[in-house]
Formats: structure tokens, sequence, C-alpha cells
């Protein structure tokens, strides 16, 4: 699991590792099932209405048991939602990605995703045949875990998406299904996404099916 350099200085080297490996123990046991299974639960949304939900939330702390603050889970879902409408939907409807996309990421992780390379090619859908038709979706409730400090603070939120959409093309559909974990923390205030561990399978009309991984 990544482990960000900003605004996480406080945190002494080792209880940080600490923390996320247990983070990636608690996600590995919540998934508990293949992504047959997570499908299942998951509910389609109509056209273009690629809804992130909230589903399970835990906190492991260094200190005291605490709980995930409302405020934070709001944040965290907001740029997720940004991440998903400007990195799935934006680039199915017009070829490239949002313009305002590198505002959901930190800045090192921005760069990454950015340029071109496999965390673009894991993250963002950009190079497929354009969608005319209804872009439908089917995703898993978002499993959130919260790293928090001695003193209760929460510094990390691990999230766990799945995440399957169609989109109508000529000739017939471009079809994505991403498993991603995505990390964000504190950035100034706003919480980014700073590290991620993605895997995404796509398939289009004339194009190879491809399955592509990254991890930072």
């Amino acid at each position: 699991m990544p482990v960000p350099r900003r605004p996480l200085a406080v945190l002494p080297w080792i209880r940080l590792a600490a923390l996320v490996a247990v983070v990636a123990v608690i996600l590995a046991a919540c998934d508990g099932g293949s992504d047959k299974k997570a499908a299942k639960k998951a509910t389609p949304t109509p056209a273009d209405a690629v809804a992130l939900t909230v589903g399970d939330i835990r906190v492991e702390s260094g200190g005291p048991p605490t709980a995930l603050p409302d405020p934070i889970r709001d944040a965290v879902m907001t740029t997720l939602r940004n991440y998903v409408n400007g990195a799935v939907v934006t680039p199915l409807r017009t070829g490239t990605a949002a313009a305002d996309l590198p505002t959901v990421f930190t800045t090192a992780a921005a760069a990454r995703v950015s340029a071109p390379g496999v965390d673009h090619e894991a993250l963002v859908d950009d190079g497929l045949p354009q969608v005319t038709g209804a872009i439908t979706s089917e995703n898993a409730p978002v499993k959130l875990v919260g790293l928090a400090e001695g003193d209760g603070s929460i510094v990390l939120v691990s999230a766990e998406i799945g995440l399957v959409v169609h989109g109508k093309v000529k000739g017939g559909t471009v079809d994505v299904t991403r498993r991603a974990q995505l990390v964000l923390a504190n950035d100034n205030g706003t919480w980014k996404i700073d590290g991620w561990d993605v895997g995404v399978q796509r398939s289009a009309p004339g194009i190879t099916p491809t399955t592509t991984t990254a991890s930072k």
C-alpha cells in the first residue's frame, strides 16, 4: 500500500507503515469473494449516473477507538465521485479526461496520472470508442477504512471501489470493469487521492480486450 509524503510528516515512519499494513489485511478480509460476488450485490444506475454509495466503514486507530467523522466521509466520497466523473464518464463521452481531473489527486499523484504510462492507463478510460448511447453501471458499495493517529485524528482513508461500466457505441458496447483501492490523504484541507492499487479490464468493438494493473 503506498504511503503519501504530505501532509503526513508528523507520523513516525514505522507507525504509518504498520497502519497501512493493517488496512491491507482488513480490505483483503472484507473482500471475501470474487468480482462476480460483488456484481451480484451491485445496483444498476441510469444513463451517465455512475452513482457511488457508501458501504462498510471502519477505523483502525493507533490510540483509543474512534469513528470516521461524517465530514471526512462526505469529503472522501465527493472526491471519489469527481474522480469517476472525470476519469470514467467524461472520457467515454468525449474521448479525453476532464480538465479538472488533477484536482482530485495530490501533486505527486497527479503528475503520474497525467503522464503517459501504466498509471494513466489504469486510472483513466480515454482512448476508447466514443459512447453515443446510454452509459450504465453496476457499482459495489464503497468500503472505507480510516487510519487514525494516537490522538484519534484521521490521517488516511482507504477506499475500495468495484465499478462496472457499459456504454453503447457503433458496432456494440464498451465495457470497463475496475477494482481499485484508493488511498486518500488530507492535502491542505482537501481529501485527495495519493495512492492506488488498480486492476481494470476493457473491451470494445475493434479493440483487443486489455487488462491493466497499477499501484503506487
